[in-house]
This record gives structure tokens, C-alpha cells and sequence, in this order.
């Protein structure tokens, strides 16, 4: 048996912080997509669970992402 890596979390929060940044990044990436619609691509259908969950971890609500042009 072979040791696997310890990240300090579970195995479904460790999910959701890779989503989150996926999210966080399309929003970055693309000014024209909707925080809505960045969410849903990555799998977050429940939308006020998804912003308390992304500014738990960034610090700041999804809306404040500053977009490129």
C-alpha cells in the first residue's frame, strides 16, 4: 500500500476548492460571463450556497472578481 498526500481536508472540500478556482479564474478570464453562468459551468447550482462558499475562501463576494477588458 502506497502513502497518499494529506491536503488537511476532505476529500469533497478538496473538490470544491479546485471548482472555486475554476470559477474564479473563468471569471477572470472572461468579462463576459456571468458570475451565474461561471457557476453553473462548474457545477454550482445552488447560487447563494456557491457565494457564501466562494467568499469563505477568497475573501470577497464572487461580483468583486475585477475583470479583464
Amino acid at each position: 500500500m502506497t502513502a497518499k498526500p494529506n491536503f488537511g481536508v476532505g476529500p469533497m472540500a478538496y473538490l470544491q476548492c479546485i471548482r472555486l478556482n475554476a470559477v474564479r479564474a473563468r471569471l477572470k478570464s472572461a468579462p463576459e460571463v456571468t458570475v451565474a453562468a461561471a457557476a453553473r459551468e462548474f457545477g454550482f447550482h445552488h447560487l447563494g450556497n456557491f457565494a457564501a462558499n466562494f467568499r469563505r475562501l477568497f475573501g470577497e463576494p464572487p461580483s468583486a472578481i475585477p475583470r479583464s477588458i
